[in-house]
C-alpha cells in the first residue's frame, strides 16, 4: 500500500485509507484542491444552500477543508473520483464528519455506504474513538439520515459549537 504522501493529490502527513471497500470503491486521502475535488465541493455547497436557509447551513468551504484539523478524502470507483468526505478533529479522540457528497450520476450504487465506512476506518486509525455529525431534518436529507443510522449513528444533543436548530439533527457513534 502506498504511503499517503505518495498518493496523487494526497496531503502529506494525513491518515491513509486506501483499502478496497464493498463494490470495489476505494477511499483515500486527497487534497481538497485536487482535480475533481473542487467540483464536488462546489456541488455539495450548492446543494446544501438549495435545501437549507443560510443560517442553518453548516457545510464548510475549500479553505476550511484545507485546515490542519481536517482530514479530507476522495471516494474512487476505479480511477474516477465520485465522492468526497472529511472529518474535522474536535479533540484528540473526537471528530465530526463533514462535507460528504457523492456525484449525482454515481448515487445509488453503494458509494455512500463505502464513503462512510472509509471515513470511520480512517478516523479510527487516526485515534478517534467517537464521531459526531450534523445533518438536516428536511425530506432531502432523509437518505443521509438512513445511511448514518445504518452505519450505527444515533441521535444526540448538539455538540461542539452547535446550538439546537429545528433544521438540524445531531448524531454520534462510538468507534
Amino acid at each position: 500500500m502506498a504511503k499517503t504522501s505518495q498518493l496523487i493529490g494526497a496531503v502529506p502527513g494525513r491518515t491513509e485509507a486506501n483499502t478496497p471497500l464493498n463494490g470495489g470503491f476505494v477511499v483515500r486521502p486527497v487534497a481538497p484542491s485536487a482535480t475533481g475535488a473542487r467540483d464536488l465541493i462546489s456541488a455539495h455547497l450548492a446543494l446544501m444552500s438549495s435545501q437549507t436557509p443560510a443560517e442553518s447551513v453548516h457545510a464548510i468551504d475549500l479553505t476550511q477543508l484545507e485546515a490542519a484539523d481536517v482530514r479530507f478524502f476522495g471516494l474512487y470507483s476505479g480511477d474516477q473520483l465520485i465522492g468526497i468526505g472529511a472529518y474535522k478533529l474536535l479533540s484528540r479522540d473526537q471528530a465530526e464528519l463533514k462535507s460528504m457528497h457523492i456525484a449525482h450520476a454515481a448515487r445509488g450504487a453503494g458509494g455512500g455506504r463505502a464513503l462512510v465506512s472509509g471515513l470511520i476506518n480512517a478516523a479510527r486509525d487516526d485515534g478517534v474513538s467517537r464521531l459526531f455529525l450534523e445533518t438536516g431534518t428536511g425530506e432531502g436529507f432523509a437518505p443521509a439520515r438512513r445511511l448514518y443510522a445504518a452505519a450505527g449513528f444515533v441521535e444526540c444533543a448538539p455538540f461542539g459549537d452547535y446550538r439546537p436548530d429545528p433544521l438540524s439533527i445531531f448524531m454520534t457513534r462510538l468507534l
